[in-house]
């Protein structure tokens, strides 16, 4: 079996999509039999099972349209995901900044404050003494402040688990790793019943037809490309 003749650069998740997205938009349940390559695979299921349905290969191509909108969607979520926990890192990082800063100032002893610091600027009316007075009542509230402040950020931390980047499992491609979780709930749909291992073999063919229809094109590195697949299958789905 053979996915694609093309040998294209490995897709990775932040590259265009643009040509599968075109293809997905384009592709017509109600095509012609045999149009697709997704229609050699349907035929391949019909000659062991039984698909509900007055036209069982629309049935199929539309769970497979389904599952490339699926792989598109973990892509886009995964570009999501990174921009949201680059924020949410920021806010981490500053609001992390901001307490250590108050709690040095809290712990700051003010006493000797004025054999580094001049009055400038006397209120109207009061003496320089009478300033130096009010000015270690102001930094008795900085401090204050600043204990109240480190004391709200802990209690927020207490409150709230900030979530982790995005992490998808090693070597797994977004795109592949959403349409083979639609693919298992697609078998399910269609079969009325979970996917074994009996059927991997055609599970790896199904979907290896539909990534041609969308075009999308495996690594040129993934010599063996039906084998890559029907292990990132197998260990997906199965576990192991």
């Amino acid at each position: 079996m053979v996915i694609a003749k093309r040998r294209l650069p490995k897709l990775e998740a932040s590259e265009d999509l643009t040509f599968v997205a075109e293809k997905l938009r384009n592709f017509d349940v109600n095509a012609p039999i045999g149009a697709f390559n997704i229609d050699k695979a349907t035929r391949r299921l019909l000659e062991a099972r039984s698909l509900p349905g007055v036209v069982p290969f629309r049935l199929v191509r539309r769970h497979m349209k389904n599952c490339c909108a699926s792989g598109l969607s973990t892509v886009r979520a995964k570009a999501e995901r990174g921009s949201l926990d680059a924020a949410g890192r920021s806010f981490g990082h500053k609001l992390a900044a901001l307490r250590s800063t108050a709690l040095d100032v809290s712990n700051l002893d003010t006493s000797n404050f004025f054999d580094y610091a001049a009055v400038t600027r006397p209120e109207d009316g009061d003496t320089a003494e009478r300033e130096i007075e009010l000015i270690d009542d102001e930094l008795d509230r900085i401090k204050l402040l600043s204990r109240k402040l480190v004391a709200r950020i802990d209690h927020l931390n207490g409150r709230v688990d900030y979530i982790g980047a995005y992490s998808p499992p090693n070597r797994v491609v977004p795109f592949t790793f959403g349409f083979i979780q639609a693919l298992a709930q697609s078998w399910h749909r269609m079969f009325s019943q979970p996917p074994s291992r009996r059927d991997l073999s055609d599970m790896t063919f199904l979907m290896a037809m539909s990534l041609v229809d969308f075009g999308y094109v495996l690594s040129p590195s993934q010599r063996k490309s039906d084998v890559w697949l029907s292990d990132r299958i197998r260990k997906q789905i199965f576990g192991n």
